[in-house]
């Protein structure tokens, strides 16, 4: 049986043998055909690491601290992987496949080799430490201008999921003391500020015009959700905090609030987050989300799945439009983005 190793190799020599022909053809100089090689180098280890930790974390019973054996294989895989390429090489900073490589060894390879490391790496995530400990395990692997790169990096990408871990204001104030020139600052700056935003919106009151459904956690049907407004036109948006696209959304709250008085529609936030209570209710401050509010539980939650497709699949954003009689008239109604575009919320009108 072909390995994973055997398949990925034989797909980059494919590549690479393309290259090679151009180099004796003098089409391509020797400087060109390294820097393809060290990209094509870097971007298939990556994919082998990838494929790998993939399959670990179903491997791993998470009421034990033991790894099956074909877990183990998995991991002693990848340190062949990073043994061969190490991450720390110089020379794959100048691949645009090096930072996912790194991150793959740093941010998960590092935590889950650990002894109970899938249950330790997910209670230092929900404990809000878990970059913490990523930024210092990449000081003892990396130097010079990878370490500046590699923290750079996630704390970037960590920021622009605007789950807006405190942690990362502490982060990113060491960061720029440690690299007071470095050119990455100007594009992590901007999020840092929203994070500090965001935790000095969250100590404000609730405007007294974002309401909790009475009772939300036993709602277990759309139908029950729309009762209260029975009489009344609804627009839904069904969303999550670990959701990017919902949260872009957002943008057009104030836009889409108008719209909806103008068309006497009222407004239903359904999230469905779980285990995120408090941030839930952070978010709505946060995103001044004024209307309706409803924090679906699990039968909630397969019951919209259930109207989203027979299968029990759900992609959010999602908006629905139910009429006064309480009748889904669109089931995928326009985004707020789209209103605000001049589309007409209301078919046919």
């Amino acid at each position: 049986m072909v390995s994973i190793h055997e398949k990925i190799e034989k797909a980059k020599q494919g590549e690479l043998v393309k290259f090679k022909k151009l180099l004796d053809n003098k089409d391509i100089s020797q400087s060109f055909y390294s820097m393809v090689q060290i990209d094509r180098d870097c971007y298939y280890a990556s994919l082998e690491a990838l494929v790998s930790l993939m399959k670990i974390p179903s491997l791993m019973r998470n009421e034990d601290t033991d790894m099956s054996e074909k877990g183990k294989d998995l991991f002693e895989n990848m340190e062949k992987v990073y043994t061969q390429y190490p991450p720390n090489n110089p020379d794959w900073i100048s691949s645009n496949f090096w930072g996912e490589y790194a991150g793959y060894y740093l941010n998960d390879y590092k935590q889950l080799r650990k002894k109970d490391g899938l249950k330790k790496y997910q209670e230092l995530t929900k404990g809000g430490t878990i970059n913490a400990v990523i930024i210092n395990e990449s000081k003892k692997e990396l130097t010079g201008k990878e370490l500046e790169f590699f923290q750079a990096r996630h704390i970037y990408f960590t920021a622009i999921q605007m789950d807006f871990e405190k942690e990362l204001i502490e982060l990113f104030e060491q960061y720029e003391k440690d690299y007071p020139k470095s050119e990455y600052s100007k594009y992590i700056r901007p999020l840092i500020d929203k994070i500090v935003q965001y935790h000095q919106t969250i100590e404000q009151p609730f405007n007294e015009n974002m309401r909790f459904v009475d009772s939300y956690e036993e709602i277990n049907t759309l139908a029950e959700a729309i009762k209260p407004f029975n009489g009344k036109k609804i627009y839904i948006d069904v969303w999550a905090t670990w959701c990017s696209p919902c949260k872009e959304e957002f943008k057009n709250s104030e836009a889409l609030k108008k719209i909806l008085a103008e068309n006497d529609i009222q407004m239903l936030y359904i999230s469905i987050d779980k285990d995120r209570d408090q941030q839930w209710k952070d978010m709505i401050k946060f995103y001044n989300l004024t209307g309706n509010h409803i924090c679906a539980n699990k039968l909630l939650d397969t019951d919209l799945r259930k109207i989203f497709d027979q299968n029990g699949m759900l992609s959010i954003p999602w908006y629905i439009l139910v009429d006064e009689n309480g009748t889904i008239i669109d089931k995928h109604a326009k985004s707020p983005s789209q209103l605000v575009a001049g589309e007409k919320i209301i078919k046919n009108e």
